[in-house]
């Protein structure tokens, strides 16, 4: 049998290659092609890594660049039901909004 470049994926080879699904992140086929390359270096990367550069990414200063996307986020997912109210001050406290 010789491979048809015309043929239909099947749903299951699809389902085995995309990338995981993490809150508050766009959906892969919504991305352009610069941050879905960089999406999938970033869950390519050891978890160690991948802490470490949150962390230099998490700065106060990139925190008040992007404030009300960040707001805009936590409202999403307490509207969506995924964390509690609890759950939302600590994220604000870590992230130092008020």
């Amino acid at each position: 049998m010789k491979w048809n470049p015309f043929k239909k994926g099947d749903e299951e080879s699809k389902k085995q290659d995309d990338m995981p699904d993490i809150a508050g992140v766009k959906k892969p086929e919504d991305m352009n092609m610069l941050q879905r390359l960089a999406y999938k270096r970033v869950m390519a990367m050891n978890p160690a890594e991948r802490a470490k550069l949150m962390q230099k990414m998490m700065t106060p200063k990139n925190v008040k660049k992007h404030e009300k996307e960040i707001r805009e986020q936590i409202e999403e997912l307490r509207k969506s039901g995924k964390v509690s109210d609890d759950q939302i001050r600590l994220m604000k406290a870590r992230l130092g909004l008020k």
